[in-house]
């Protein structure tokens, strides 16, 4: 949402946004270690099933796979096994969302549902927390 936020300003239309967002780098790498750890195993072994990968889900992965390379010549993560660096080359900025422009409304529509959920949790632990002190303060 915040990279969309950042793009919408200078475009005329949301499909315009939604596609320059799309192409925007990204904070992170939006997949689970698991999933990662997984991939990048089958970088290492040179596994042909990784040709059969959806185009996008396949450049995702190389990127990481050329993430993890560099990373582990730094010498902070020399020494650390496969498992252990993927924790943290899914931290590293990513060049892409690697998400399809058609696809875009839907993850922006999940966000902003998110968003509005975590909000109005927000406002009502505190207003829970508001009436239980002024309960406390009158003597109830």
């Amino acid at each position: 949402m915040a990279a969309y936020r950042r793009i919408a300003d200078s475009c005329t239309t949301q499909k315009q946004a939604w596609e320059r967002t799309v192409g925007s780098p990204a904070p992170r790498y939006y997949i689970t270690h698991f999933q990662a750890y997984q991939r990048m195993l089958q970088f290492y072994k040179k596994d042909p099933a990784i040709q059969n990968l959806p185009l996008l889900q396949r450049r995702q992965f190389e990127a990481l796979y050329e993430t993890c390379l560099r990373m582990s010549q730094q010498k902070e993560y020399v020494g650390m096994s496969l498992y252990q660096l993927t924790q943290f080359a899914i931290l590293q900025p990513a060049p892409s969302f690697f998400v399809s422009p058609k696809s875009m409304p839907r993850y922006f529509q999940i966000a902003k549902q998110y968003e509005n959920d975590k909000h109005r949790r927000f406002l009502h632990f505190y207003r829970d927390e508001y009436l239980k002190n002024k309960n406390k303060k009158n003597g109830k």
